[in-house]
């Protein structure tokens, strides 16, 4: 694994401008921020996005929506398609070592595609809790881990709470900023118990880091498989990622130039404006959730009628 891991360090070396873009190239990639500057890192920290640069669920569900999505263009059968993606992913996560973040999204995307694979359905709900306890069983100090709480933290509000006000009517733009509101909305005591602060606006940068992030990820991921295939291609690929990743700083910069990012809590008036703000948000969901039952309500109720009429 030593020996792969240094392999695709030089080849992200290669397509890399210069040793910021390797850095961060290198931290998405292989799981390692030796290269990021403090500043750099102190910056995507103060504006939210620093999940962009870490190994973490996003980049697992990433790996295996590519590699099903290769598997469908080659023509592969069902089961050997989510085979090959759990070979892929395992082999993967091992190479970049197995770190707790690493290991919780494994665990969850190996439970997802054994599910698949054996019953052609997966709910997450289940997985959450398989990989929950799991985890626990073998390792239950991880209860006390920061990481550990995010992580969970965040899946439970995918699952949870966001499902519960998504709308598939809305556009992607809007979708990002509810889901990155609800997790921001559920670990915010995460925050302030350990760090003192809470990421009051950094909702807005979301809005922006996660599309351009993921179109990141997703072209790292696909440089790195293409330059290790066929170094001639080197120089392209070179260009691209350099536009894309200095993008990504540009974003995260000018957003770290804005006040109230983070909130310091350092005195009783903050704390008592954070409770407000989060009682304000808890209600305002609640009554997004009403309202979506009152309209599911309506509707059955105007089918029921319609189904009389006939």
């Amino acid at each position: 694994f030593d020996k792969t891991r240094d392999y695709l360090s030089n080849r992200i070396k290669n397509i890399s401008e210069n040793k910021k873009i390797h850095g961060i190239t290198t931290a998405v990639i292989l799981g390692d921020n030796s290269g990021l500057t403090d500043e750099m890192q102190k910056s995507f920290r103060y504006s939210g996005t620093a999940h962009i640069i870490v190994i973490s669920g996003m980049h697992i569900a990433i790996i295996i929506l590519a590699i099903l999505k290769i598997a469908e263009i080659l023509k592969m059968g069902y089961k050997a398609k989510y085979i090959t993606s759990l070979v892929i992913l395992s082999g993967y996560c091992f190479v970049v070592g197995m770190t707790p973040p690493v290991a919780r999204s494994y665990i969850m995307g190996v439970i997802y595609l054994v599910s698949k694979l054996l019953w052609e359905k997966a709910e997450m709900d289940k997985s959450f809790w398989i990989a929950y306890i799991g985890i626990l069983f073998f390792n239950p100090e991880q209860l006390f881990s920061l990481s550990f709480q995010l992580s969970f933290g965040a899946v439970f509000a995918m699952i949870y709470i966001y499902e519960l006000i998504k709308n598939e009517k809305d556009n992607f733009f809007i979708e990002v900023l509810k889901l990155s509101f609800i997790i921001q909305l559920i670990l915010s005591p995460l925050f302030i118990i350990y760090f003192g602060t809470m990421p009051f606006l950094s909702i807005l940068a979301n809005m922006v880091a996660i599309p351009i992030g993921t179109v990141m990820i997703q072209f790292m991921f696909g440089a790195v498989f293409i330059t290790a295939l066929f170094s001639r291609f080197d120089w392209i690929l070179k260009i691209i990622l350099n536009y894309l990743v200095e993008i990504m700083i540009f974003y995260v910069k000018l957003f770290e130039k804005i006040p109230f990012m983070q909130v310091e809590i350092n005195s009783l008036g903050t704390v008592i404006f954070i409770l407000l703000y989060l009682s304000c948000a808890g209600a305002g969901v609640i009554f997004v959730m009403k309202k979506k039952e009152e309209k599911i309500n309506s509707e059955k109720i105007i089918l029921n009628i319609e189904k009389v009429e006939l």
